[in-house]
This record gives C-alpha cells, structure tokens and sequence, in this order.
C-alpha cells in the first residue's frame, strides 16, 4: 500500500466519505417513492377521465387531446417501469470481505483501501441517481401534458356549449 497519505488526511477523508453510498441508496429509494407519487397521479387522472367518458363526444376532433393524453400515460408507465427496475448499487459495508481480503494489511492501508472503494460505490451510485432523475423529470413533463390534455378535453365539450 501507498505511505504517500498524511494519516490525519486519510482520517478525515475516511470519516467523511464512509456515509456516502449508504446516503445514496436513501436517494435513490426517495426517487423512487417519487416516482411511485407520480405514477399514481398519473393515473388517477387518466381514471377520472375514465368515469367521466360519458361527457365526451366520440366524434370530431375532441378525441385527440384524450388520445394524447392516453398516450402521455403510457409514456409515464413506461418510463416508471424503467425507472423502477432492479438497479445495482454499491454499498460500503464489508461485513462478509473486510477479514479476508483486509486483514494482511494495516489500519492505515485498510482505511485507504475502504476509501477508495467508497469513493469507487460513490461514482457508480451516481450514475445510476442520475439516470433516476432523469426518468422522474420525463414522467413529471409527461404528467403535466397528461393534465393539460385532460383539461382541454373536458374544457372543449363546455366551450363548444358556451358559444353555440
């Protein structure tokens, strides 16, 4: 192992990073709560639409902003399932390797050894977060079409009655 660390440094780099990919498997579990909310927002409203059928006309162009916005919901399921696949993350724990694999070396080299692979768990986990929020802000958008749609079909039925 490397003698090159200042032991203090590796010390202080070793409390402060051990956290870190356990707090990043909070994130992602948060993430996915979101996208669960989000998912059954999206469906709620694509249910209500469902009850309220009978109030719209089948005919006509009014249809198409209902079409988009079963469109936009099968979007949001679909973009839900992928982001809530199993995903691999990293974790730091070493309950099962640390004797095995560590126990040659020193205090010194295993905290350096544990903070590299922390800071390994760490880069990897956040490509997987990234790839998280980028499937929670497309299901976000997707939802938000998904009410605008709704709303203009609902609103066509009431507007073409107004000005008739």
């Amino acid at each position: 192992m490397s003698t090159e660390w200042n032991q203090d440094s590796l010390e202080f780099i070793f409390n402060h990073i051990r956290e870190a990919p356990e707090k990043q498997i909070q994130s992602a579990d948060s993430l996915d709560t979101k996208m669960v909310q989000i998912f059954v927002s999206a469906s709620i409203i694509i249910g209500l639409v469902g009850l309220s059928s009978d109030s719209f006309s089948t005919g006509g162009w009014e249809v198409f902003p209902l079409l988009g916005a079963l469109l936009t919901y099968g979007f949001v399921a679909g973009v839900a399932f992928i982001h809530l696949r199993p995903r691999e993350m990293r974790r730091n724990l070493h309950a099962d390797t640390l004797w095995p694999e560590y126990g040659k070396y020193s205090v010194e080299d295993i905290k350096e050894l544990l903070a590299q692979d922390t800071s390994d768990a760490y880069e990897f986990n956040k490509v997987v977060l990234a790839d998280k929020a980028i499937t929670i802000r497309q299901a976000l958008f997707a939802t938000a079409l998904e009410v605008v749609l709704v709303g203009i079909a609902i609103a066509t039925p009431l507007m073409k009655a107004w000005f008739t």
